[in-house]
Order: C-alpha cells, then structure tokens, then sequence
C-alpha cells in the first residue's frame, strides 16, 4: 500500500470516526481501560489523556475539510456541548455497567433484574447517540458543500473499504 493511500485510508477514518464522537466512548466508558476500579479517579480516566486525545482528533477534522476561523469556533462549541451532554451519561454508564457485571456473577440475582438493568445502560447509551445524532445535524449545517462532500466520499470509503472512494472523484 502506498503512502498515499495510507494517508487517505488514515484520513477516512479520522472523519468518520470524529464524525460519530466516539474517539472519546471508547477511552471513558470501558472500564476495562480503568486500572482500578473501585477508585473514582481512574474510572474516568487521565483527563489530560481525554483532552489531548479530543484536541488531535478535532484539529486533524479541521485540517481535513481546511475549516475556517469562524467554523472552527462553532464546531468546537457543538462538540464541546457534546461532551459536557455525555460526560456525566458516560459516568453513569461506567457504574452501572460494574453493577451489572457482579449482577452476572451472583447467582441470586433473577434473569429479569439482569435484563433490566442492561436496559437502562441500553437506554443511556441510545441517550448518548441521540445527542450524537443532533450534534452532526448541526455539524453539517455549519459546512460548506464541499466539505460535506468529502466527508460523504471519506466514510464511503472506510465503509467500503475501498481507499479510493475517499478522493472525491465523481
């Protein structure tokens, strides 16, 4: 694979990833990436890690779709927004999805109350995609056509897998 197939390869994944927010998902709500568990701090993770992360993310989304000043400000309040809207959501999805695993290993606990509270991290993890939902409905309104067509041709290509959709070539 040649290098500039990676870049695009690398580039497609970066927009439809940032495009769904989940970059920060994955790093704040498996506890598996908690050293331990029952301390507070390390459930939610290094924040410094969190911002840096998000902070890469977001500026390479920038770089890609060449955003202007005034996109920039406004894509950064959106997905500011967002997180604040899913940080405390993604909190409580962490303690309940530990409930839930020593639900599993006791064995007194009923198949019904197992099941129930699967649904409510169900409910909050839908909670969570819908706030995703309207934050890239907003998104796209702030882009220019171009930028939009783009990002269509990136996770076109990603889905696909085929490196070449991601060009833009009509």
């Amino acid at each position: 694979m040649n290098k500039k197939t990676k870049n695009l390869a690398v580039q497609s994944l970066l927009a439809v990833s940032f495009f769904s927010l989940g970059y920060l998902g994955a790093v704040t709500t498996d506890p598996a990436f908690a050293m331990d568990p029952v301390s507070p701090q390390m459930t939610t993770g290094d924040p410094q890690l969190r911002e840096a992360l998000k902070n890469h993310f977001i500026n390479k989304f920038f770089k890609l779709i060449d955003a202007s000043e005034s996109q920039k400000k406004e894509l950064n309040a959106l997905f500011d927004e967002q997180c604040q809207f899913a940080g405390p959501i993604r909190e409580k999805m962490r303690s309940r999805g530990l409930k839930l695993a020593d639900m599993i290993a006791d064995d007194s606990v009923s198949d019904q109350a197992l099941l129930a509270e699967a649904d409510e991290l169900k409910a909050m993890k839908e909670e969570i995609a819908t706030g995703r939902r309207n934050t890239m409905i907003k998104v796209r309104s702030i882009l220019t056509k171009e930028q939009k067509e783009l990002i269509a041709s990136r996770i076109k290509a990603r889905l696909t897998g085929n490196p070449r959709l991601g060009l833009g070539l009509k």
